[in-house]
């Protein structure tokens, strides 16, 4: 009895807002929906937004049971702020022209706000689910989404509402809102055509709104080709693209709380809209969660050729650089928007080149002289920490990987490079592209493969000035040598740093400080045969005597498998073995390109199995937690 008193005691003025605009083949139904509340006292206001069609007479023909208001057209924002600031109600309740309300949404919502507390109830915000009605087809849809947390003290309170706004959970149309906070907060954002709601949503939760869920369906929400963001896609992307930053920005600080497997949820909803660049922005500032300007940089670039996206396999590698460095490096993906921030006065003249790499070539040059740290092609894989790349950097200022050529010089190869900043080699560099951008007033007339890049670079380098490592930790084929290592590298250092060139991995020798060996060094030769570690699926996969080629997924039931007990101890002796040679030992991987990773699969297996699962299941079940 006592509650019931409660609820006849809370019975608030409620103002259903309509604005349309040319709506009169929706408007009348709408209305309709908002007089059939069994909720009574409410207030229905529609704002005619410059209508050129019958929407007035139908407005008038409801006679007194509606407040009515006309004015020049200016865009839905302006309509409700409108209709809003002309209500009377203590609540607001927002009912698009096209939508329909269920004849207890107002009631089943003022019900759940009678159960809350009376000094918050002019700072929380019901919502529920909606329908979605398509009109071409006549089909309904069930909007049953999952909604995670039950109360604002539910730990999964934030990460269910961001995942409200960013998967597009919320309807405006089912929200019941307290008119004070716009008064406090702001109203509809005249500037966006299309996500004007959403930025207010987001504002209002940002600033201590408590959002409180109604498990029930309220609304309909009818989908037709003459809604805004049909018409007016193009403009709807670019805003998508500005709302996705500006709300991770907005709340960095909680999704870098997440695990990468908590936040990847987020990052598949940008991906699937099609938004690489907000993406990339949002993977790169994830990463960034323990910034210092004590930690040295991680530097990575992509640019899709126009018309592209960026492929899946670019994502993982990031993923997998992020996922074992992001507590030791400040790691950046930059975009080209973050060209201009954190090079200003880069010649714009680079911006001629038609090569993608040609243009990375002079970035990448650049943002090591400025700022220093270690730069990485996109396609890198990474096994484990890069710090002992910072060892050698701050020991010999310069670091990068190489091989001799015929000549006995030493090729640099610029994919991966580490260097302190002003470094006067890479200062040299950069004044040799900017001569030469500035002489080549034709376009047209582009630069040979690498003549800016590893050419420039090689003509710099020394013993002195320059750590070196062997490429054949990257490209084994490419150079394969039989006994010492030439001269025109600094040591034996076997630093295990790996790409993929000419279908075969890579691999170096460090191993008495490596994951992998804390892993099993406890553990019998039977059971790192029988166990899931690493090193255990390289002796399962099938090893050979020269390199490891390996299939990381058994998608197959033709995978090569070693035969012998013979073999498999072999196999581990080699690994023991910290003395044999480069090429017959399982070595500690680090980094190693995703390029042509399916190649590595013997020719009968790759026949069967199709390459991207080869490649995506490998990154996937090893690198990304």
């Amino acid at each position: 009895m006592a509650k019931t008193i409660k609820k006849e005691l809370f019975n608030p003025l409620v103002s259903i807002v309509i604005p349309v605009y040319n709506g009169s083949n929706y408007l009348r139904e709408a209305i309709d929906s908002a007089l059939a509340q069994t909720y009574k006292n409410i207030e229905i206001i529609v704002v005619n937004d410059g209508s050129t069609d019958n929407t007035e007479e139908i407005v008038k023909s409801y006679g007194k049971k509606l407040r009515y208001f006309k004015k020049e057209n200016g865009g839905v924002s302006t309509a409700l702020n409108l209709g809003i600031k002309e209500s009377k109600g203590e609540y607001i309740s927002w009912l698009s022209h096209d939508d329909l309300y269920y004849p207890n949404k107002i009631e089943k919502q003022i019900n759940k706000l009678s159960d809350i507390k009376s000094e918050n109830r002019n700072i929380t915000i019901i919502f529920s689910h909606f329908d979605a009605l398509v009109m071409d087809s006549g089909k309904r849809i069930n909007n049953f989404e999952k909604i995670l947390y039950k109360n604002m003290e539910d730990p999964y309170y934030t990460y269910s509402m961001l995942d409200c706004f960013f998967s597009s959970k919320l309807n405006g149309c089912t929200l019941l809102l307290p008119r004070c906070i716009f008064e406090k907060f702001g109203f509809f954002d005249l500037n966006r055509k299309t996500i004007q709601d959403y930025i207010l949503f987001i504002t209002f939760f940002k600033c201590g709104i408590k959002y409180i869920f109604l498990d029930e369906v309220l609304v309909i929400s009818r989908h037709h080709k003459e809604q805004d963001t049909s018409r007016k896609m193009d403009i709807h992307l670019c805003e998508l693209n500005f709302l996705y930053k500006w709300a991770f920005d907005l709340f960095k600080d909680k999704f870098q709380e997440m695990p990468m497997w908590q936040f990847n949820h987020f990052l598949k909803i940008v991906k699937k809209r099609g938004l690489d660049k907000v993406y990339t922005h949002m993977l790169s500032g994830w990463a960034c969660k323990q910034y210092s300007k004590n930690k040295i940089n991680i530097w990575m670039y992509w640019e899709n050729e126009l018309g592209k996206r960026t492929p899946d396999y670019i994502y993982l590698c990031w993923k997998s650089i992020i996922n074992y460095n992001c507590n030791d490096f400040n790691i950046k993906i930059l975009t080209d928007d973050d060209i201009d921030t954190f090079l200003p006065k880069i010649n714009k003249k680079y911006l001629s080149l038609s090569k993608i790499a040609h243009k990375a070539d002079y970035i990448r040059f650049n943002l090591l002289y400025r700022y220093g740290g270690i730069w990485l092609d996109s396609d890198f894989v990474s096994f484990r920490s890069l710090l002992p790349v910072v060892e050698k950097i701050n020991k010999n200022g310069f670091v990068c990987m190489g091989y001799q050529q015929k000549n006995r010089k030493f090729f640099p190869l610029i994919g991966f490079l580490g260097t302190k900043s002003c470094n006067p080699v890479f200062k040299k560099v950069i004044l040799n592209i900017d001569n030469y951008l500035n002489k080549k007033n034709n376009i047209r007339e582009q630069p040979k493969w690498d003549e800016i890049g590893g050419l420039n670079l090689g003509k710099y380098i020394n013993n002195k000035n320059c750590y070196k490592y062997d490429s054949s930790f990257f490209c084994p084929h490419e150079v394969q040598f039989h006994g010492s290592v030439p001269e025109c590298f600094n040591s034996n250092d076997n630093f295990s740093l790996f790409t993929l060139k000419n279908n075969q991995f890579a691999f170096g020798q460090n191993i008495a400080n490596s994951v992998l060996s804390e892993e099993i060094k406890n553990m019998t030769e039977d059971e790192i045969i029988s166990s899931k570690s690493f090193i255990g699926d390289l002796l399962r996969f099938g090893v050979s005597t020269n390199y490891p080629i390996v299939e990381f997924n058994s998608v197959s039931d033709d995978v090569p498998m070693i035969k012998s007990k013979v073999e498999i101890r072999k196999m581990y002796s080699l690994y023991e073995n910290t003395k044999l040679s480069l090429k017959r030992k399982i070595k500690d991987y680090i980094l190693i390109s995703f390029y042509k990773v399916d190649k590595i699969v013997p020719k009968k297996i790759r026949r069967k199995v199709k390459p991207k699962l080869i490649k995506y299941s490998f990154v996937r079940k090893y690198l990304i937690k």
